[in-house]
Protein backbone atom coordinates (compact mmCIF):
# COMPACT_ATOMS: atom_id res chain seq x y z
CA UNK A 1 0.00 0.00 0.00
CA UNK A 2 1.73 3.20 -1.07
CA UNK A 3 0.98 6.62 1.03
CA UNK A 4 0.11 9.83 0.41
CA UNK A 5 1.62 12.92 1.83
CA UNK A 6 -0.75 15.98 2.67
CA UNK A 7 1.73 19.24 4.28
CA UNK A 8 3.36 16.81 6.62
CA UNK A 9 0.93 13.87 7.24
CA UNK A 10 1.34 10.72 5.71
CA UNK A 11 -2.17 7.83 5.30
CA UNK A 12 -2.01 4.98 3.42
CA UNK A 13 -3.60 5.55 0.09
CA UNK A 14 -6.84 3.43 -0.27
CA UNK A 15 -7.11 0.88 -3.10
CA UNK A 16 -10.36 2.50 -4.46
CA UNK A 17 -7.98 5.56 -4.89
CA UNK A 18 -5.39 3.27 -6.89
CA UNK A 19 -7.98 2.19 -9.32
CA UNK A 20 -9.39 5.34 -10.34
CA UNK A 21 -6.23 6.86 -11.15
CA UNK A 22 -6.05 3.62 -13.62
CA UNK A 23 -9.59 4.36 -15.06
CA UNK A 24 -9.79 8.21 -15.60
CA UNK A 25 -11.28 9.50 -18.77
CA UNK A 26 -9.13 11.82 -20.53
CA UNK A 27 -9.15 15.68 -19.75
CA UNK A 28 -9.18 17.87 -16.42
CA UNK A 29 -9.79 16.44 -13.20
CA UNK A 30 -12.72 17.93 -10.66
CA UNK A 31 -12.20 17.41 -7.08
CA UNK A 32 -15.28 18.18 -5.13
CA UNK A 33 -15.83 17.69 -1.56
CA UNK A 34 -17.28 19.25 1.97
CA UNK A 35 -14.89 20.08 4.60
CA UNK A 36 -12.90 17.77 6.40
CA UNK A 37 -12.89 15.01 3.10
CA UNK A 38 -9.25 14.75 2.12
CA UNK A 39 -10.35 16.67 -1.08
CA UNK A 40 -6.13 18.03 -0.90
CA UNK A 41 -4.17 14.79 0.08
CA UNK A 42 -6.05 13.30 -2.59
CA UNK A 43 -5.62 15.64 -5.35
CA UNK A 44 -2.02 16.05 -4.29
CA UNK A 45 -1.44 12.15 -4.19
CA UNK A 46 -3.32 12.33 -7.68
CA UNK A 47 -1.29 14.71 -10.02
CA UNK A 48 2.04 12.95 -8.28
CA UNK A 49 0.84 9.59 -9.70
CA UNK A 50 -0.03 11.05 -12.64
CA UNK A 51 3.46 12.63 -13.13
CA UNK A 52 5.40 9.36 -12.16
CA UNK A 53 3.32 7.86 -15.33
CA UNK A 54 4.46 10.44 -17.63
CA UNK A 55 2.07 12.95 -17.79
CA UNK A 56 2.93 17.08 -17.40
CA UNK A 57 0.39 17.51 -14.42
CA UNK A 58 -1.37 21.38 -13.53
CA UNK A 59 -2.71 20.96 -9.81
CA UNK A 60 -4.87 24.19 -9.59
CA UNK A 61 -5.18 24.83 -5.80
CA UNK A 62 -8.98 26.55 -5.86
CA UNK A 63 -9.42 26.06 -2.13
CA UNK A 64 -8.53 30.21 -1.18
CA UNK A 65 -9.50 29.13 2.64
CA UNK A 66 -6.95 25.83 2.87
CA UNK A 67 -4.65 26.05 0.52
CA UNK A 68 -1.67 23.68 -0.07
CA UNK A 69 -0.20 26.32 -2.78
CA UNK A 70 0.06 29.71 -2.03
CA UNK A 71 -1.55 31.82 0.16
CA UNK A 72 -4.39 32.25 2.00
CA UNK A 73 -6.95 34.24 0.12
CA UNK A 74 -5.73 33.39 -3.70
CA UNK A 75 -5.70 30.54 -5.80
CA UNK A 76 -3.10 28.92 -7.49
CA UNK A 77 -1.48 27.07 -10.31
CA UNK A 78 1.09 24.20 -9.16
CA UNK A 79 3.60 22.85 -11.67
CA UNK A 80 6.32 19.91 -11.56
CA UNK A 81 9.95 21.49 -11.06
CA UNK A 82 10.81 18.86 -13.38
CA UNK A 83 9.46 15.53 -14.38
CA UNK A 84 9.52 13.91 -11.32
CA UNK A 85 6.53 13.01 -8.38
CA UNK A 86 6.89 15.44 -5.16
CA UNK A 87 8.50 18.50 -7.08
CA UNK A 88 5.24 20.83 -7.46
CA UNK A 89 5.39 24.68 -7.09
CA UNK A 90 2.94 27.30 -6.91
CA UNK A 91 3.93 28.96 -10.09
CA UNK A 92 1.20 31.15 -10.25
CA UNK A 93 -1.58 33.01 -8.21
CA UNK A 94 -4.91 34.45 -8.73
CA UNK A 95 -5.97 37.02 -6.16
CA UNK A 96 -9.77 36.60 -4.71
CA UNK A 97 -9.09 38.56 -1.29
CA UNK A 98 -11.09 36.45 1.04
CA UNK A 99 -11.10 32.86 2.94
CA UNK A 100 -14.26 31.86 1.44
CA UNK A 101 -15.60 32.21 -2.12
CA UNK A 102 -18.96 32.91 -0.74
CA UNK A 103 -19.08 36.70 -1.66
CA UNK A 104 -16.46 36.02 -4.77
CA UNK A 105 -18.06 33.57 -7.34
CA UNK A 106 -17.17 35.59 -10.14
CA UNK A 107 -13.67 36.51 -9.62
CA UNK A 108 -13.53 32.96 -8.13
CA UNK A 109 -14.86 31.27 -12.15
CA UNK A 110 -12.63 34.08 -13.88
CA UNK A 111 -9.68 32.82 -12.09
CA UNK A 112 -10.55 29.25 -12.67
CA UNK A 113 -10.01 29.94 -16.12
CA UNK A 114 -7.47 32.23 -16.79
CA UNK A 115 -5.22 29.39 -14.43
CA UNK A 116 -6.71 26.31 -16.36
CA UNK A 117 -5.67 28.59 -19.98
CA UNK A 118 -2.31 29.72 -18.42
CA UNK A 119 -1.44 26.08 -16.99
CA UNK A 120 -2.17 24.69 -20.71
CA UNK A 121 0.15 27.23 -21.95
CA UNK A 122 2.51 26.00 -19.90
CA UNK A 123 2.38 23.14 -21.39
CA UNK A 124 0.63 20.50 -18.46
CA UNK A 125 -1.63 18.06 -20.17
CA UNK A 126 -3.60 17.00 -17.56
CA UNK A 127 -5.38 19.09 -14.96
CA UNK A 128 -6.54 18.45 -11.26
CA UNK A 129 -8.46 21.01 -9.61
CA UNK A 130 -8.71 21.13 -5.80
CA UNK A 131 -11.71 22.72 -4.85
CA UNK A 132 -13.30 24.02 -1.17
CA UNK A 133 -14.97 22.47 1.34
CA UNK A 134 -18.24 24.72 0.12
CA UNK A 135 -20.78 22.49 -0.82
CA UNK A 136 -24.73 23.69 0.71
CA UNK A 137 -27.37 25.28 -1.51
CA UNK A 138 -27.74 28.14 0.75
CA UNK A 139 -24.05 29.61 1.24
CA UNK A 140 -23.72 29.39 -3.15
CA UNK A 141 -21.66 25.67 -3.34
CA UNK A 142 -24.30 24.16 -5.09
CA UNK A 143 -24.33 26.80 -7.99
CA UNK A 144 -20.12 27.08 -7.95
CA UNK A 145 -19.83 23.69 -8.12
CA UNK A 146 -22.41 23.45 -10.98
CA UNK A 147 -20.95 26.80 -12.91
CA UNK A 148 -16.55 25.12 -12.31
CA UNK A 149 -17.79 21.71 -14.04
CA UNK A 150 -19.76 24.08 -17.02
CA UNK A 151 -16.32 26.50 -17.56
CA UNK A 152 -13.83 23.25 -17.33
CA UNK A 153 -15.68 20.60 -18.95
CA UNK A 154 -13.58 18.08 -16.47
CA UNK A 155 -13.27 14.76 -18.55
CA UNK A 156 -13.53 12.87 -14.68
CA UNK A 157 -15.33 14.50 -11.63
CA UNK A 158 -14.43 12.59 -8.35
CA UNK A 159 -16.76 13.32 -5.33
CA UNK A 160 -15.46 12.71 -2.04
CA UNK A 161 -18.31 11.62 0.11
CA UNK A 162 -19.30 11.66 3.89
CA UNK A 163 -23.26 10.96 3.86
CA UNK A 164 -25.67 12.76 1.67
CA UNK A 165 -24.31 16.18 1.77
CA UNK A 166 -23.44 16.41 -2.09
CA UNK A 167 -26.60 15.11 -3.04
CA UNK A 168 -27.71 18.64 -4.47
CA UNK A 169 -24.41 19.01 -6.61
CA UNK A 170 -24.05 15.08 -7.69
CA UNK A 171 -27.82 14.05 -8.64
CA UNK A 172 -27.43 15.80 -12.02
CA UNK A 173 -24.75 15.26 -12.63
CA UNK A 174 -24.84 11.31 -12.40
CA UNK A 175 -26.79 11.08 -15.41
CA UNK A 176 -25.04 13.49 -17.26
CA UNK A 177 -23.35 11.67 -20.00
CA UNK A 178 -20.40 14.53 -20.54
CA UNK A 179 -19.30 13.83 -17.20
CA UNK A 180 -17.60 10.60 -15.83
CA UNK A 181 -18.56 11.08 -12.00
CA UNK A 182 -16.40 9.02 -9.32
CA UNK A 183 -17.98 8.68 -6.00
CA UNK A 184 -15.56 8.11 -2.71
CA UNK A 185 -16.08 7.22 0.33
CA UNK A 186 -13.79 9.56 2.85
CA UNK A 187 -10.75 7.71 3.85
CA UNK A 188 -10.91 5.91 7.77
CA UNK A 189 -7.34 8.18 8.59
CA UNK A 190 -8.65 11.96 7.55
CA UNK A 191 -9.20 14.02 10.82
CA UNK A 192 -11.41 17.13 11.40
CA UNK A 193 -9.86 20.83 11.38
CA UNK A 194 -11.57 22.80 14.04
CA UNK A 195 -11.85 26.47 13.17
CA UNK A 196 -9.46 27.32 15.72
CA UNK A 197 -7.11 25.16 13.87
CA UNK A 198 -8.27 26.51 9.97
CA UNK A 199 -7.44 29.91 11.84
CA UNK A 200 -4.50 29.22 13.10
CA UNK A 201 -2.92 27.15 9.99
CA UNK A 202 -3.98 30.72 7.40
CA UNK A 203 -1.78 32.86 10.15
CA UNK A 204 0.87 30.47 9.99
CA UNK A 205 0.86 31.09 6.18
CA UNK A 206 0.78 34.54 6.56
CA UNK A 207 3.63 34.77 8.90
CA UNK A 208 5.90 32.79 6.05
CA UNK A 209 4.97 35.17 3.45
CA UNK A 210 5.78 38.08 5.82
CA UNK A 211 8.76 36.96 7.64
CA UNK A 212 10.75 39.02 5.61
CA UNK A 213 8.85 42.03 4.50
CA UNK A 214 9.72 45.74 4.18
CA UNK A 215 7.01 48.63 3.47
CA UNK A 216 6.19 49.68 -0.49
CA UNK A 217 4.92 53.04 -1.11
CA UNK A 218 3.17 52.94 -4.28
CA UNK A 219 1.43 56.24 -5.92
CA UNK A 220 -1.92 56.31 -6.72
CA UNK A 221 -1.71 58.33 -10.27
CA UNK A 222 -1.97 56.26 -13.13
CA UNK A 223 -2.60 53.04 -10.84
CA UNK A 224 -5.72 50.98 -11.51
CA UNK A 225 -7.10 50.33 -8.17
CA UNK A 226 -9.91 48.05 -7.91
CA UNK A 227 -12.50 47.13 -4.84
CA UNK A 228 -10.84 50.30 -3.39
CA UNK A 229 -13.46 50.41 -0.87
CA UNK A 230 -11.54 47.68 0.70
CA UNK A 231 -8.63 48.71 1.29
CA UNK A 232 -7.98 49.70 4.73
CA UNK A 233 -5.35 49.51 7.20
CA UNK A 234 -4.49 45.60 8.37
CA UNK A 235 -6.42 44.02 5.35
CA UNK A 236 -4.82 41.43 2.50
CA UNK A 237 -4.65 43.55 -0.78
CA UNK A 238 -3.07 41.76 -3.71
CA UNK A 239 -0.89 43.65 -6.15
CA UNK A 240 -1.99 42.14 -9.88
CA UNK A 241 0.63 42.13 -12.98
CA UNK A 242 -0.29 42.92 -16.63
CA UNK A 243 -1.81 39.60 -17.09
CA UNK A 244 -4.23 39.53 -14.03
CA UNK A 245 -1.74 37.32 -11.80
CA UNK A 246 -0.76 37.69 -8.19
CA UNK A 247 2.70 39.87 -8.39
CA UNK A 248 2.40 39.91 -4.66
CA UNK A 249 0.13 40.01 -1.92
CA UNK A 250 0.52 42.88 0.51
CA UNK A 251 -1.28 44.22 3.69
CA UNK A 252 -2.41 47.59 3.87
CA UNK A 253 -0.81 50.09 6.37
CA UNK A 254 -1.79 53.49 5.03
CA UNK A 255 -4.01 55.05 1.91
CA UNK A 256 -4.00 58.58 0.97
CA UNK A 257 -5.50 60.60 -1.91
CA UNK A 258 -1.71 60.37 -3.20
CA UNK A 259 -0.46 56.87 -2.22
CA UNK A 260 -1.27 53.38 -1.00
CA UNK A 261 1.91 52.00 1.29
CA UNK A 262 1.62 47.93 1.88
CA UNK A 263 3.64 46.02 3.86
CA UNK A 264 4.90 43.15 0.96
CA UNK A 265 7.63 40.14 1.39
CA UNK A 266 11.20 41.17 0.70
CA UNK A 267 11.98 40.91 -2.45
CA UNK A 268 8.68 42.07 -4.11
CA UNK A 269 9.10 45.74 -4.38
CA UNK A 270 8.13 45.93 -7.94
CA UNK A 271 5.35 48.13 -8.60
CA UNK A 272 2.26 46.48 -9.86
CA UNK A 273 0.15 47.32 -12.59
CA UNK A 274 -3.55 47.15 -10.43
CA UNK A 275 -4.22 46.89 -6.70
CA UNK A 276 -7.18 44.70 -5.85
CA UNK A 277 -8.67 45.28 -2.10
CA UNK A 278 -9.84 42.45 0.03
CA UNK A 279 -12.16 41.61 2.80
CA UNK A 280 -9.93 39.75 4.87
CA UNK A 281 -7.41 40.89 7.96
CA UNK A 282 -4.30 39.94 8.66
CA UNK A 283 -2.63 40.28 12.07
CA UNK A 284 0.49 38.70 11.85
CA UNK A 285 0.50 38.96 15.81
CA UNK A 286 -2.51 36.71 16.75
Amino acid sequence: MSRSHDMGASIPVPAAWERLARELAPGPVLVVGARDTGKSTFAIWLANTLTTRGERVGLLDADMGQPSYGIPGAMSLALPASGHAGSLHASTSWFVGDTSPARHMLPVLAGVQCLRDHAMERGATRLVIDTTGLVSRQGGGEALKRWKAELLRPGSIVALRKAEELEGVLGPWRTDSRFHLVELDVAEQVRPRSPEQRAMRRRDQWRRVFTECAELVVPRQGLAIYEIERLRPGRLAGLVDACGFLQSPGIVQRVSDEMIALLVPAGSMLPPMAIWGGDVEVDLCA
